[in-house]
């Protein structure tokens, strides 16, 4: 006389529940990641303003004409050749550079054939995170520092 089977396996009820606990949990987790994906937005944009500035010192090298970028801090742009870098709207941006317009928030950076360049540091930040890219006169080589929030 053999036993009768026993029933191996979950219910219904035990799966939904456990079912039921993940999403809470999953739920939960996307703000924890808010803080780093603006971080990486903002390492992105720096990173890629930084590409540009790279791209016009060794174009002014290799043409051995002068090459300018031009920076509206008031409307977030920045502009090379044809090439337009519009920053988030959660960006802000502060330049200090030689070759300031009439207007304190329009200026230049320029660099010149020999790779030297008009110099400046510009200043990406958001509420948490902000980051500096210095522009050395003498040398013309571009660095990016992560920096305190303004």
């Amino acid at each position: 006389m053999s036993s009768p089977a026993i029933a191996k396996g979950f219910t219904l009820i035990e799966l939904l529940v456990v079912m039921s606990l993940l999403v809470m949990v999953m739920s939960l987790l996307p703000p924890l990641f808010r803080p780093v994906m603006e971080h990486h937005s903002l390492y992105s944009e720096s990173q890629r303003l930084v590409l540009l500035m790279r791209q016009a010192r060794n174009e002014a090298m290799l043409s051995q004409k002068t090459q300018r970028i031009d920076l509206d801090a008031s409307k977030q742009r920045i502009a090379y050749n044809n090439q337009r870098f519009q920053l988030a709207a959660s960006t802000k941006l502060d330049a200090k550079v030689s070759r300031q317009s009439d207007n304190s928030q329009q200026g230049s950076i320029v660099f010149y054939a020999d790779g030297s360049s008009s110099g400046g540091q510009l200043l990406l930040a958001d509420n948490h995170y902000a980051f500096a890219i210095d522009v050395n006169w003498v040398t013309g080589q571009i660095q990016l520092s992560k920096q305190l929030p303004m």
